[in-house]
C-alpha cells in the first residue's frame, strides 16, 4: 500500500494535468477573453462570481480563473465546465469526502 504522501503525490499530479488540459481548451474554445458562464475573481471583494451579460464588459481576462479539480468545487457554467465533467467522467474519477 502506497503511503499517504506519495498518494497525495499522485493525486495532486491528476489534478494539475487536468487543470492545464481545461486551460488549454478554454483558450481554444473560447478565446482570449472572458466568456459567459467562466469564473472570475471579483477585484473589489475577492469572491468567486460568474461571467453574465450584464458584467461580460467588467471583466478582464486576468480575473477569470479555472478551479483544480476535487471534492466541493465549483466548475464554469460554460463548455469548460462540462469538458471537466466528461474528463472526469473519462478518466473514472470521482471525488469523494472521506474516501
Amino acid at each position: 500500500c502506497l503511503n499517504f504522501n506519495v498518494r497525495m503525490f499522485w493525486i495532486n499530479a491528476y489534478q494539475s494535468l487536468l487543470w492545464n488540459k481545461m486551460a488549454s481548451k478554454r483558450l481554444l474554445l473560447l478565446g482570449t477573453g472572458p466568456a459567459i458562464g467562466d469564473l472570475y475573481m471579483d477585484s473589489d471583494s475577492t469572491e468567486i462570481k460568474v461571467v453574465s451579460e450584464t458584467n461580460l464588459s467588467d471583466v478582464g481576462l486576468c480575473q477569470v480563473v479555472l478551479p483544480l479539480p476535487g471534492y466541493n468545487v465549483r466548475y464554469p457554467d460554460n463548455a469548460i465546465g462540462d469538458l471537466y465533467a466528461q474528463a472526469l467522467e473519462e478518466d473514472g474519477v470521482k471525488f469523494v469526502r472521506d474516501a
